[in-house]
């Protein structure tokens, strides 16, 4: 699998995760996706995925 994979795939659960409400979760896969090289971090503030948990400020800090 590749990086861009990886970091997609990171996401992707991340957002699972946040649509479920479990922010500690959701974090843990977008610091992967991170580390994986993920980059399009808007897609927070446009996904449904995350309306649950767009304002907590610790998932707020992905978006800057």
């Amino acid at each position: 699998m590749s990086e861009e994979s990886r970091a997609e795939t990171y996401f992707a659960y991340a957002k699972i995760c946040a649509r479920k409400g479990d922010i500690e979760k959701a974090l843990e896969y977008l610091t992967k996706a991170r580390q994986a090289g993920f980059r399009d971090w808007r897609r927070i503030e446009t996904e449904r995925e995350f309306d649950v948990v767009r304002d907590d400020p610790r998932i707020r800090a992905f978006v800057r």
